[in-house]
């Protein structure tokens, strides 16, 4: 899966940007309280 396909997936579930780590962006989705990390690489 390409990495926009999954951010898609993310946002389309709820998940908004949270920050941009090193290597990784972090989404979150405020409706369960969990991060999830996606490769930046």
């Amino acid at each position: 899966m390409k990495r926009i396909d999954l951010i898609k997936k993310l946002e389309a579930m709820g998940c908004q940007l949270l920050r941009h780590g090193g290597k990784h962006d972090i989404y979150h989705n405020p409706r369960t309280g969990m991060s999830q990390p996606v490769p930046r690489h």
